[in-house]
């Protein structure tokens, strides 16, 4: 219905809907398992009919895959400057949370502000997460240093018959705890 000077048209059945996101490129396709949230990974996502300049429509990057689950909002999406000349390339770019396994989806979804489902965008691109890689190993005891008995202490309780390990690498994920304990 339109409304002009206090006059109201009839009611009509025309309707107008947006046009879904396509996603072309991410950049970088892949990366470690460990996002720290002090120096996040960075991947910028682009694509067209981002609604980036539309204070009505809500636009958010989705990470994941539906069959495990993964699939959730990456926050937060931020605009890059763009060309609004129609079909250009929009960017965005968002943190990429830790995680781990080959192919993880990467989507834009729209929806009017705070209503509704979100709409997927057309196109798909994938993220994957580096395997690890170990490229030292060394062990110490546990009373070498200051430092090495008091986290011995720590774990467990002791520093006696205590062996730690050290393991130095790349893509181990969030958190890396062996304990090791000789015997």
């Amino acid at each position: 219905m339109i409304e002009v000077a206090d006059q109201k048209g009839d009611p009509s059945q025309a309707t107008f809907s947006y046009a879904l996101p396509e996603v072309v490129s991410i950049t970088p396709a892949n990366g470690s398992t460990l996002s720290d949230p002090r120096a996040p990974q960075r991947a910028q996502l682009c694509g067209r009919n981002f609604p980036l300049l539309e204070p009505s429509v809500e636009a958010v990057v989705f990470f994941g895959n539906d069959d495990d689950g993964t699939l959730r909002p990456a926050t937060p999406a931020i605009k890059m400057p763009f060309d609004p000349t129609p079909n250009a390339l929009q960017c965005v770019q968002f943190n990429v949370p830790s995680g781990n396994g080959p192919q993880r989806k990467v989507e834009m979804g729209v929806r009017q502000r705070g209503e509704g489902d979100f709409g997927l965008s057309t196109g798909q691109v994938t993220y994957s997460y580096n395997d690890p890689k170990v490229e030292f190993i060394s062990s110490e005891q546990a009373g070498s240093s200051d430092e090495l008995r008091q986290l011995a202490i720590d774990t467990f309780g002791t520093t006696f018959r205590v062996r730690l390990i050290k393991v130095e690498g790349t893509s181990f994920g969030s958190t890396l705890l062996a304990d090791a304990v000789q015997r």
